[in-house]
């Protein structure tokens, strides 16, 4: 069996460190470009349309209002709490009372 020089040694590793960079480099680059093949068809959003859609949800909410649902009403009151807690992180908060306010 041969034995291996340091130098053939330092070759062979050199060569091998470059192989794993040019891979994951050709990876990374397709990665990118699939990326970019698949957010292509995505079409931008301009003012107008905006206004558009701000204008209909308002017509849909002066017509039908959100009815009061018990896990969103919850969903509230945990939020609140997590507000009203930012100032005083160690204190404990109940909720006694939830009224809706329009």
């Amino acid at each position: 069996m041969e034995s291996i020089s340091l130098i053939d040694g330092l070759i062979l590793t050199f060569v091998s460190i470059l192989l794993v960079f040019v891979v994951l480099g050709s990876i990374g680059i397709l990665t990118e470009l699939v990326s970019k093949l698949v957010n292509k068809n995505d079409t931008t959003i301009t003012t107008s349309q905006i206004e558009e859609k701000e204008s209909s949800t308002n017509n849909l909410n002066s017509i039908n209002p959100l009815k009061i649902n018990k896990n969103n009403r919850l969903a509230a009151e945990m939020i609140a709490l997590v507000f009203a807690s930012e100032d005083m992180p160690n204190r404990k908060f109940e909720v006694v009372e939830s009224k809706r306010i329009k």
